[in-house]
């Protein structure tokens, strides 16, 4: 198997194609706006940064959970990780993540890819099996290759966590609570997605109207679109 860190993290890159997004709500029996919020909400629509690798972010109190006792004070030294999550402290910049992620490598590289979230949907590498993958170096590696797989490994892991019933239902609540996790109203990320969707309902037609109001165009999410989470770099808090 290819090594992604000797590969500094860069693979085809291949942005979303036209119908990707409708597919994935299919799989997922969704409206693809809905999806699309999720998207929206976790990566500013964006799946490579402008390097061309997978939007990450890592995540310091989970690279503590997945290293061995023995050199978690070697890690927390050096401001990598730290045994519960802390706001504020994370990079503004994508290079700065992948600094990040370099020197957590350095020290153990299987925990560090398990504690970064990779692409699109922002899937954390500690939840490779949920996403359909036996090792946490071939989902990077896919995550790498193109929007498609980053986006494929994310409806996976909302099938085998239960979550595609609250998705299709649109309630934001339970699937913000089990996608985001419990701190999810901290982040606001319940009502960010109902605003995202609520920005593509039709106003009502007049009630002599029977003309049908097609549901506006999908917002792009190629990997070289501009972030519109507000978040520095496309940066966005992650779901772990």
């Amino acid at each position: 198997m290819s090594d992604p860190v000797a590969m500094g993290f860069r693979g085809a890159a291949r942005p979303l194609q036209p119908g990707d997004i409708q597919a994935a709500a299919s799989r997922l029996g969704c409206r693809a706006v809905a999806l699309q919020a999720v998207l929206e909400v976790e990566a500013g629509g964006r799946a490579f940064d402008s390097r061309g690798r997978p939007v990450v972010e890592f995540e310091p109190h989970v690279f503590w959970r997945n290293l061995p006792s023995s050199l978690r004070s070697r890690a927390q030294a050096e401001g990598l990780a730290w045994p519960a999550w802390r706001p504020g402290h994370y990079p503004g910049t994508s290079d700065g993540m992948y600094d990040q992620i370099a020197r957590a490598c350095a020290i153990d590289e299987d925990a560090a890819l398990k504690a970064t979230s990779w692409g699109i949907g922002q899937t954390l590498g500690e939840e490779h099996e949920a996403a359909g993958y036996s090792d946490v170096r071939a989902l990077v590696l896919d995550a790498m290759e193109s929007a498609a797989a980053q986006l494929a490994m994310m409806a996976s892991e909302i099938m085998h966590d239960g979550l595609a019933p609250a998705l299709a239902g649109e309630n934001w609540a339970a699937f913000a609570r089990g996608y985001n996790g419990p701190g999810y109203a901290a982040n606001h990320y319940d009502t960010k997605l109902a605003a995202y969707v609520g920005t593509y309902q039709a106003p009502a037609a007049p009630a002599a109207s029977t003309t049908p109001v097609a549901e506006p165009p999908a917002t792009p999410v190629a990997g070289t679109s501009a972030p519109s989470s507000g978040w520095p770099d496309g940066m966005p808090p992650g779901n772990g």
